[in-house]
């Protein structure tokens, strides 16, 4: 899904509450603070991509539950824009 709008006017909270209240784990990767990971998005690989994620960022994925992974500002990252067309 792709949630576009004016800057700050609560996407990104949106995100977070649905999460919370729907008993999601949200993996939130804010890509204007993570400029580095666009090397991550080189690949078309998604599951490539989802394990270098979890690599860079020190999370775990155990596959068990159901999950949203937040790609925030993904403007800022050319290669990331990319993963919307990898997406079923």
């Amino acid at each position: 899904m792709v949630l576009r709008g004016a800057r700050q006017v609560g996407k990104s909270t949106l995100v977070r509450e649905f999460a919370s209240k729907a008993g999601l784990t949200l993996w939130e990767v804010n890509l204007e603070k993570n400029r580095k990971l666009d090397k991550v998005f080189e690949s078309f690989d998604l599951r490539l991509i989802l394990q270098e994620l979890s690599l860079a960022l020190n999370t775990a994925n155990t596959g068990k539950g159901s999950g949203i992974l937040f790609l925030d500002e993904i403007q800022e990252c050319p290669q990331g824009t990319r993963v919307s067309s990898l997406l079923p």
